[in-house]
């Protein structure tokens, strides 16, 4: 199974920082012009900001290395930046521009060279305010590779050991990278570095990646709510919006768990109560388990079982505003590596009422496809009813009913992982418009008329194929950050 996080070690062993390290964040965004950023969101204040227009600056904010003996390494470049018929240069940050034969070349004719494996590092960056609550760093990036290449993007505290993502799809054009550490508490004397990794395999060539616009920022005002620790029991004035983060990591943070009971009135020779789906907090995960159904074997009929989860959110962050971000990342364990469970779906409630009876999600599966569906007069823990209304009798056929609004489409999405690999999916919010992201790909946005305001959560569950073992490595919820993201 996929590990929790990325983590490089620099130069040997390093010393492993406690950090909840949050997931890589793409959209097809052109970041902020020079000569500084303008809109930065409350709370994050900038540390460092390198558009890399002069090579002296740059030479000497980053330390350079590589594997090569100087021959390829990162180096300042200059490139033609298109915005629309205009086209200007530029200047960046190219993993195959420096060194005694990479600086020979252009951006984009010129390429890596095999079995590279080069850094650029800046740091340390430290703060002169008492405590920060965590760092992030943004960047533009087009990542120009081929089978067997990685670009690593990490936060170091200790200029050794990094932590952050790694990729190895190819952006053609510019995308907008996110990576960031965040703490419980406030973190005082805090020293941060941010590492640029790029090791080719023997595959093929390519020019390698560029980047430019680099941002570091230190977060002065926001507070994190890790689950276990969301009632502080001598409170302190708290900055406004908070981020909650919950890892699973504590089985008291508050998610509903137990038996889920499905009354089986279709089945005339197995009519009543059965239990459909177990929920409970297992090595550091959330798990659906939905157990074998009889169709194949088991001794009940799970299918059609998806059961809807509601966030237990402190009541510091009540009311919910119009414009936050909800993440996730899950596994389904039991799937054979490479192979499907086929249907089997999960995906992020990012609207629902109090009752959690009418609430909207974005969904993925592993038929590799997503959707954004609508569940009204929902009824814990699911049914699928168009299979099954002519056992039903009015108002029950009315129930479990699902809106798609967004349908799943015949296409195998190759950014949508399957087998027990984790997918990670993020849902933005502005107002009544939402972007969808699956594993730092931005895929759609669509809006809304209206939507209820009063919960946030988790869905997930089987169609037909079972036994299934969905689990949760994480629940993030920001408000406010909306404004960072701008969609393609």
């Amino acid at each position: 199974m996929q590990t929790k996080r990325h983590s490089w070690l620099l130069g040997g062993a390093g010393v492993a920082f406690a950090l909840l390290m949050l997931i890589l964040v793409v959209g097809a965004l052109g970041f902020w012009a020079e000569p500084a950023p303008a809109a930065i969101p409350s709370g994050w204040m900038p540390v460092f900001w390198d558009p890399f227009d002069t090579l002296t600056d740059t030479l000497a904010t980053w330390t350079i290395t590589d594997n090569v003996a100087g021959a390829y390494q990162w180096g300042w470049t200059v490139y033609t930046d298109t915005t629309g018929v205009t086209e200007t240069l530029a200047g960046g940050l190219w993993a195959a521009g420096g060194g005694t034969l990479g600086r020979e070349q252009s951006w984009l004719t010129g390429t890596y060279t095999h079995s590279l494996d080069t850094w650029a590092i800046a740091g340390p960056f430290t703060t002169t305010q008492a405590g920060i609550w965590g760092a992030r760093a943004q960047l533009r990036v087009q990542n120009a590779i081929t089978t067997g290449d990685a670009l690593f993007i990490g936060l170091s505290l200790d200029g050794e050991t990094f932590e952050g993502i790694t990729l190895t799809e190819v952006l053609t054009g510019w995308q907008t990278v996110d990576v960031a550490w965040n703490s419980t508490s406030p973190v005082q004397g805090v020293e941060v570095w941010l590492g640029l990794r790029f090791v080719s395999g023997d595959e093929g060539l390519a020019a390698g990646p560029l980047v430019d616009e680099v941002l570091l920022e230190f977060n002065h005002g926001y507070k994190l709510f890790v689950a276990s620790l969301r009632r502080d029991p001598t409170p302190t004035p708290t900055p406004t919006p908070a981020i909650y983060l919950d890892d699973f990591n504590d089985p008291e943070s508050g998610w509903r768990t137990g038996e889920a009971l499905r009354y089986n009135f279709w089945d005339e020779n197995h009519p009543g109560w059965e239990i459909v789906a177990n929920i409970e907090y297992i090595e550091g995960h959330y798990q659906i388990y939905i157990p074998l159904t009889r169709h194949g074997g088991g001794e009940v009929d799970t299918w059609w079982v998806w059961p809807a989860l509601a966030a237990p959110l402190p009541e510091e962050l009540y009311p919910l505003p119009t414009h936050y971000c909800i993440e996730a990342r899950a596994s389904f364990v039991n799937s054979p590596v490479g192979e499907r469970l086929w249907w089997a779906h999960w995906g992020i409630i990012f609207a629902a009422n109090e009752e959690l009876t009418d609430f909207y999600t974005f969904q993925i599966n592993e038929n590799r496809t997503r959707a954004v569906i609508r569940y009204l007069n929902y009824v814990y823990p699911g049914n699928e009813n168009e299979r099954y209304r002519r056992f039903m009798t009015p108002p029950d056929y009315e129930t479990n009913r699902m809106i798609k609004i967004v349908d799943w489409v015949d296409i195998d999405y190759s950014n949508i992982y399957v087998g027990p690999e984790y997918n990670t999916i993020m849902v933005v919010r502005k107002g009544n418009v939402m972007d969808f992201y699956v594993n730092d790909v931005y895929m759609f946005h669509t809006s809304f008329a209206s939507l209820p305001q009063e919960n946030i959560g988790l869905l997930g569950g089987s169609w037909e194929v079972t036994p299934l073992d969905l689990r949760f490595d994480y629940f993030r919820y920001e408000p406010n950050c909306a404004e960072a993201f701008q969609s393609p």
